[in-house]
């Protein structure tokens, strides 16, 4: 894909110095101020829905969101058909990562050290 892309911004620009030269320099330039534009635009955009998503995570309306559209969105798509460790690692915050994270860390051990002879289970506090 690299190539291709490599292969049409090259004949363009040669095509442009044939058919027009005074025109190359002004349509590289305006084409990389119009990218550094559009950068800085999403940029902006993308700052704005962050901050949203990570306000509606502090205040739990994200999980009341879920509790109301759940219907519309089973109608929609089907039943979820998750499993309870794929529905747990569904998560908003970072505590509730590291929440998960160490309480199924502590059952893996657990699982394991019956198996292996003076296993030793350290903490992942």
């Amino acid at each position: 894909m690299n190539k291709i892309w490599l292969f049409l911004i090259i004949s363009a620009t040669v095509a442009l110095c044939i058919m027009n030269p005074a025109d190359v320099l002004v349509g590289l330039s305006s084409a990389g101020n119009k990218a550094v534009t559009l950068c800085f635009q999403l940029a902006a955009v993308y700052s704005v829905w962050t901050g949203i998503f990570n306000i509606l995570s502090q205040t739990k309306i994200s999980k009341w969101l879920n509790k109301i559209l759940s219907p519309v969105i089973n109608l929609i798509f089907g039943k979820n058909t998750l499993d309870e460790e794929s529905v747990k690692c569904s998560i908003n915050t970072y505590e509730d990562a590291n929440k998960y994270v160490k309480e199924l860390s502590y059952k893996k051990a657990m699982t394991i050290a019956p198996q292996v002879k003076n296993a030793v289970i350290i903490s992942a506090d």
